[in-house]
């Protein structure tokens, strides 16, 4: 069905198309030689000689580290000498221009426009990225392109997340990328952040000096951060009225954190990428209670529903944890630098659990689409795979050895915590298509504390299996 849909979608865009990509030639004799050693994944002569345009319509995140324009002032940011950097290679050694392609008008969400335009075979863009939600609905509608069907694109490179492909591969097609062309998939990666000055306080009565010893040992789990949070919550309450009163700061978007990290999925894919219904499993009931637990703690406030919550409460050693996105980290150092913190991965169910596992926020993950709109496919692959390829060589660099590890993390221990949470990110299908509205009702059922989330599922049971299976008969 999926097959069918898009070739007479296709053809049907045949019908309105009256040119490939906008004529705006770069001139060759600016061409110096190429420095890529051939790993860029396109041919010798390829020159691209016209402008690569992302559209950039998005309902929620938006990747800002596509384009930037020159700003003198902005000269010694990393991110922005990294993109003006990128920008000199791809015109100079293969003939790309970047040029980003907005949203037309306020007053339609993102799928609206970009469903519009692919349908009338608007050709004002090759490629767009965009929020989860909307990249599954124009897949959904058959409007993208396989990306496993363009011959250009070798999928297997380093610069482009196997993760995404594992994970989120429908009916064998690969509809959605993300990699080294932006750094906003891993700024949408969820981690916890502790205080090392609280921690400190307290390392005699926690059991040991670090919390790094615990994830190195395979026993940061989610009942050891319950009873840690407790501990310090309980000290500074018996010494301190108006000192730090929270063991750990959660928000809404931390029950995805915490689901994932202890290896519990709405919808998985299998060896084979064939997606599956996976809720209720065989861990669900034990994870969920213990969350319930850690939830109704007096050590912990989610503080999407405090409203007078003070954001500066974990600067100011109010609270031993802080659940956030390395984004959220990212910009929290910009605002103050002086208070020391480490980087650890969202707990384990116990300590049997195979490893960890980082969950991406659903409402800050961008992903990378080709339309069926795109005059030439193979062309702009090549096009793409040059983008990543560059990107690897200036954006990545200085976006983890600058912003990440540099500017924002500054203890060493730190470091190997980030690497570990960025190679196990975990993307799940369920938690952001919202099957039978079972998303919504998880974080209703998490804010009521109700305890038996089994039961939830299977009154909702029916509605979410005819959605899925809907869903998947199309990608068949």
């Amino acid at each position: 069905m999926k097959r069918l849909a898009a070739i007479v979608f296709a053809a049907l865009l045949l019908s309105f198309m009256v040119c490939g990509c906008k004529k705006t030639e770069t001139d060759p004799s600016g061409r110096v030689p190429r420095t890529d050693g051939g790993q860029s994944g396109v041919p010798a002569d390829f020159w691209y000689g016209k402008e690569l345009r992302i559209c950039t319509a998005s309902d929620t995140a938006a990747a800002q580290d596509l384009f930037v324009q020159e700003n003198d002032a902005m000269q010694g940011e990393p991110i922005y000498d990294a993109v003006r950097k990128r920008e000199q290679i791809l015109r100079t050694e293969y003939g790309i221009t970047t040029a980003l392609v907005e949203k037309n008008t306020a007053t339609q969400s993102a799928y609206a426009y970009l469903s519009r335009a692919i349908k009338a075979g608007d050709a004002a863009f090759d490629c767009l990225v965009t929020d989860g939600t909307t990249a599954y609905a124009l897949a959904q509608q058959g409007m993208l392109c396989d990306f496993s069907e363009i011959d250009s694109l070798d999928l297997e490179r380093d610069f482009w997340e196997s993760a995404v492909q594992r994970q989120l591969t429908l009916g064998g097609a690969v509809y959605f990328l993300t990699g080294d062309f932006t750094s906003y998939d891993d700024r949408a990666t969820q981690l916890i952040a502790f205080s090392k000055e609280l921690w400190s306080q307290y390392a005699d009565l926690l059991g040991c000096d670090t919390p790094y010893t615990l994830v190195e040992s395979g026993d940061w789990t989610l009942p050891a951060m319950l009873s840690a949070a407790e501990l310090v919550a309980s000290q500074r309450h018996a010494t301190d009225a108006d000192g730090a009163r929270y063991g750990c700061a959660v928000t809404d978007a931390s029950l995805s954190g915490f689901l994932l990290g202890a290896d519990v999925h709405m919808v998985s894919a299998n060896a084979a990428r064939e997606q599956s219904l996976c809720f209720p499993g065989a861990r669900t009931d034990t994870a969920w209670n213990q969350l319930m637990q850690f939830f109704t703690s007096g050590a912990v406030v989610n503080r999407s529903a405090v409203s007078d919550f003070k954001m500066d409460a974990f600067q100011n050693g109010r609270t031993l944890f802080y659940t956030d996105t390395i984004g959220g980290i990212i910009a929290m150092r910009a605002l103050r630098s002086d208070f020391s913190f480490g980087i650890l991965p969202y707990p384990k169910l116990d300590s049997a659990q195979s490893g960890y596992f980082a969950a991406s926020d659903s409402s800050e993950a961008v992903f990378l689409c080709m339309p069926l709109s795109c005059a030439d496919s193979e062309k702009v692959g090549q096009a793409l795979s040059v983008f990543a390829y560059v990107s690897s060589q200036t954006l990545t660099p200085a976006f983890y050895e600058k912003v990440l590890y540099g500017a924002s993390v500054r203890d060493e221990e730190s470091e190997p915590m980030l690497r570990l949470i960025l190679a196990n990110k975990q993307y799940d299908l369920g938690l952001w298509r919202n099957f039978g509205g079972f998303s919504d009702a998880l974080r209703s059922a998490a804010k009521e504390k109700k305890e038996n989330i089994s039961a939830v599922y299977r009154s909702m049971q029916s509605q979410i299996e005819r959605d899925f299976s809907q869903d998947m008969k199309y990608f068949e």
